[in-house]
């Protein structure tokens, strides 16, 4: 799984953190896991919201 890295028979967490020294504190939590194979990877989190906007295609 994931080029030979990970250890397949397990699920795998990570937890990345950013922004809290500042007072934006953002997290992003992630979970790998094997399913007959394949990677499924799920990915959450919080953050703080610095700017919002639209964008608009044409």
């Amino acid at each position: 799984m994931l080029e030979g890295i990970l250890d397949p028979t397990i699920a795998h967490h990570f937890k990345i953190a950013q922004g809290h020294s500042m007072r934006r504190p953002g997290d992003v939590n992630s979970q790998i896991s094997n399913r007959k194979g394949t990677p499924v990877v799920k990915v959450g989190g919080q953050a703080v919201t610095m700017i919002a906007g639209e964008l608009q295609v044409h």
